[in-house]
C-alpha cells in the first residue's frame, strides 16, 4: 500500500522591463508515496526588440535543484538559450546540464546525467 501524500506545486512570475520576465517554482511531494521530494528553481528571460536598432535578441536562463528525502540525493539542472530570431537570420545557442541525481518527482526529465550544447543557424532570405 502506498502512503498518502500531500502534493504541492507553486509558480510565480513577474514581468520586468518591457519584454522580459523572471520567475520561480517550488514543488514538494512524491506521487509514489515514497517520501517527500522538493524542487526549487528560478528562471528569467531578458529580451529586446531594439538590439542594433530594430533586431530581436533574447537570453533565457534557468536553474533547478532537487532534494529527495527517501534517498538523500540532491542534485541540480540548469541552462541557457541565447536567441537572435530575425527575418534574415535566426541564430540560437543553447546549453544545459542535468545532474545524475536530479529527481523532479512532480515533473519530467527526459534523461539525467547529461551536458548538451546546441547551435542552430538558419538563413531565411
Amino acid at each position: 500500500m502506498v502512503d498518502q501524500q500531500n502534493l504541492m506545486a507553486a509558480r510565480v512570475s513577474r514581468n520586468i522591463l518591457q519584454q522580459s520576465w523572471m520567475g520561480g517554482i517550488v514543488t514538494h511531494g512524491n506521487p509514489t508515496g515514497t517520501g517527500g521530494t522538493t524542487l526549487v528553481g528560478a528562471d528569467a528571460r531578458l529580451a529586446t526588440s531594439t538590439f542594433r536598432g530594430d533586431k530581436n535578441l533574447s537570453l533565457a536562463l534557468y536553474m533547478l535543484g532537487t532534494d529527495d528525502e527517501a534517498t538523500g540525493a540532491r542534485d541540480a539542472a540548469g541552462g541557457f538559450v541565447i536567441d537572435y530570431p530575425n527575418d534574415r537570420w535566426d541564430v540560437a545557442l543553447s546549453w544545459k546540464q542535468i545532474g545524475d541525481n536530479f529527481q523532479p518527482a512532480l515533473g519530467f526529465v527526459p534523461r539525467v546525467g547529461i551536458r548538451k550544447t546546441e547551435l542552430n543557424v538558419a538563413f531565411q532570405p
